[in-house]
């Protein structure tokens, strides 16, 4: 059994209340921003954490006020700078990891970056609000600057009652599922197949009860500042989700806008194929070089084409919801896991179903895109013959009891990129 809560999430919980007591007290005002803002920081990450991430934060200051620089650039530079820290991290702080290290914080200071870098109005006290907004400092959504700095805060407001309920419920929910080692279960060789197959969706259920507990979180303290339409997951058409465009569409939404704006758009003149990964690896670019996120985002990448057009071969809801189930759950471990050899090992025990399922449909949909070219050709020819057997007609296609048989290949539909 594991810890109903721990050392390092218990720090967390502490931030995450001062969060809220800023979103309630800290109206308009830089200075009162940025003292929440650094208090909530030390809380979550401790006093080695905060020189790092000071360091970053100045850095990223002095960068977009004394040089004028490409969104792209101060996204690599960043980029760079979340995958220092992943080497360097440990050193700082050896007991916090995950979930719970400054990564995060980085992740959200990078797409912040490309924002302001974007728009800039060289207003250092605008610059210094949007960075350290402190509803979305621990764990997002990222707002563009523009937009943060067009929406007025609201000068009244009413507590969320029914949000923050909800937000109770999801956390309890991660708390009573990551005390069950589920894990233990797909590797178990003497589990019945049936049994590796739940305990994987409840294994990803626990990792997601996470992000949906903290992003409902940050959706209520975004209210209470004046952003209501921020909520960065939809749990219900996320977890019931019946195609992969919904699940992409409603998980970590404003990842997904920055991708799209930042590479999706750009490339899709040139390719949609090629925009499409070029997003994907973007998304697993910008969480750390580790091999599983590449993983994981290829994994999307590839099978999200043959998937969604099962999907809408499915005539039942309640069928689809079952393949999204499987799919999404299968896929999202190297997310979970983010070690190589064990996941080998995790899908090696569910006999590698998912890959041999979607990669059923990949080939039957080769197979189907190519078959129409055959038919339209044997078309032709059956045309051509009927017009050598009555030459003296002038051969009319509007007038042939011939009709051409073909299918238009659909393109490949955009899904937006995973955190």
């Amino acid at each position: 059994m594991i810890k109903f809560v721990t050392f390092n999430e218990a720090r967390f919980l502490a931030a995450m209340l001062f969060t809220l007591a800023s979103s309630i007290y800290g109206r308009k005002s830089c200075r009162r921003n940025a003292i929440f803002a650094i208090f909530v920081l030390y809380v979550a990450y401790g006093a080695r954490n905060m020189v790092y991430l000071s360091l970053s934060l100045l850095l990223n200051i002095a960068l977009v006020n004394l040089i004028k620089m490409d969104e792209y650039i101060i996204t690599l530079i960043n980029i760079l700078n979340i995958y220092l820290y992943k080497y360097i991290g440990h050193y700082l702080e050896p007991g916090i990891s995950g979930t719970f290290d400054i990564t995060g914080f980085l992740m959200i200071l990078t797409i912040k970056m490309g924002y302001l870098v974007r728009d800039y109005d060289h207003n250092i006290s605008n610059c210094l609000d949007y960075i350290l907004f402190v509803p979305g400092l621990l764990t997002g959504p990222t707002i563009s600057y523009k937009i943060f700095l067009e929406t007025p805060e609201a000068k009244k407001f009413s507590f969320p009652i029914r949000n923050f309920v909800f937000t109770l419920a999801l956390g309890m929910l991660y708390a009573i599922l990551k005390c069950f080692d589920f894990k233990h279960y797909i590797l178990d060789n003497s589990t019945a197949f049936p049994k590796k197959l739940l305990s994987l969706y409840l294994y990803n259920l626990s990792g997601r009860s996470k992000f949906h507990f903290s992003w409902t979180f940050a959706h209520c303290c975004f209210i209470l500042r004046g952003f209501p339409g921020y909520l960065n997951i939809d749990f219900k058409s996320v977890e019931f989700c019946e195609s992969v465009r919904e699940i992409a569409t409603n998980w970590n939404k404003f990842v997904s806008s920055w991708t799209r704006e930042f590479f999706f758009l750009p490339l899709k003149g040139r390719s949609t194929r090629l925009a499409v990964l070029v997003s994907y690896l973007a998304t697993a670019t910008l969480h750390g070089f580790n091999l599983c996120y590449f993983i994981f985002s290829l994994s999307f990448c590839i099978y999200s084409q043959p998937i969604t057009r099962a999907n809408e071969l499915i005539k039942f809801r309640t069928l689809r919801i079952i393949q999204m189930f499987g799919f999404v759950s299968y896929f999202s471990m190297p997310f979970y896991l983010l070690d190589y050899k064990e996941l080998y090992h995790v899908w090696k025990n569910l006999y590698f179903f998912g890959h041999i399922y979607c990669t059923f449909w990949l080939i039957f949909f080769k197979i189907r895109k190519n078959a129409p070219k055959s038919d339209k050709k044997s078309a032709g020819r059956e045309v051509n013959d009927a017009a050598k057997l009555d030459s003296t007609k002038p051969f009319s296609h509007q007038n042939s009891p011939v009709k051409f048989v073909g299918e238009k290949a659909g393109a490949m539909p955009y899904v937006k990129a995973k955190a």
